[in-house]
């Protein structure tokens, strides 16, 4: 995602107005994810598989039921912006103006 937001940039500015345009766009994001992963991010599975099974498990779904590790990993990749429905969704910037990608 850091890439297509970045060529866009580039293919519509200069260096450096490119580099201020993705740094203003993906910052808040980035924050977010980094105070996410403070807050135990994605690791938060383990602690509560730990917690729900001291013991240990010999299947995933005994500790985790129904679709709780997919959900917890999306939210996560939505929280960073790099879902796959973001991913492969989203436009990057520049590609609305005209500006087509070298092959």
């Amino acid at each position: 995602m850091d890439a297509r937001v970045l060529a866009g940039h580039l293919a519509r500015a200069g260096v450096t107005e490119a580099f201020a345009a993705y740094e203003a766009e993906r910052l808040p994001v980035l924050t977010r994810l980094q105070h996410s992963t403070r807050r135990r991010g994605p690791e938060v599975v383990i602690d509560l598989a730990h917690e729900r099974a001291p013991g240990g498990f010999s299947d995933v779904r005994e500790v985790f039921p129904g679709t709780e590790l997919e959900d917890i990993s999306a939210g996560f990749a939505r929280l960073g912006g790099f879902d796959p429905n973001a991913v492969n969704t989203t436009m990057p910037p520049g590609a609305a103006t005209g500006v087509r990608a070298h092959r």
